[in-house]
Formats: structure tokens, sequence, C-alpha cells
């Protein structure tokens, strides 16, 4: 009975072993994907101020004939440009394509 039991808590143990390295590699991989995202948007950033200084700056000015917007018009043609860079059909697909 006794070995038994010592056997129920080294399963026990090796579980909860397995399950906080499953944590720690998820921490990882989730910090490490951040990380190269954030560093990937920078660049992209870079690249568009490089070759088109004030482009952010015309899209302001385009007029925005909408009456009743939650977004601001140079975000909306912002991301019309990030889906034709990324090569995305619709914002859904590029959502669904990041999971």
């Amino acid at each position: 009975m006794k070995k038994r039991a010592n056997a129920d808590l080294q399963r026990q143990h090796q579980k909860k072993t397995r399950y906080q390295a499953r944590r720690q590699a998820k921490k990882r991989l989730t910090a490490s994907t951040q990380s190269r995202g954030e560093a990937m948007v920078g660049e992209l950033f870079k690249t568009i101020h490089h070759f088109f200084p004030d482009l952010f700056d015309q899209l302001r000015q385009i007029e925005h004939c909408r009456h009743r917007s939650d977004y601001a018009l140079s975000e909306i043609l912002m991301a019309a440009i990030a889906l034709f860079i990324f090569q995305q059909g619709s914002r859904n697909a590029f959502n669904n394509g990041r999971i």
C-alpha cells in the first residue's frame, strides 16, 4: 500500500513538473513572438517613413466624406495599405491568419 502511495505521489510530481515546463515554454514562445512582431512593425514603420516621409500627413489631408465614423480616414487608409502589404484579402482574413 505504501509503495502505491509513493508511486501516486511520484506520478503527480512528474505531471506537475511537465505542466510547469509546458507553461514556461509557452511563455517563452509568446514573449519571442511579441518581440518579433514589435520588431517587424518597427521596421515597417521605418521603411514607410524612409520612402514616403510625408505619407501620414498626406493621408490626414484627404477630406473625410462620412459623417458618422468611429475611425479617422487616415487610419482606414493605413489599414488598407497594410492589407495590401501583407497580401490579405480582408481584415477578417488577416485576423484569421494571425492565429
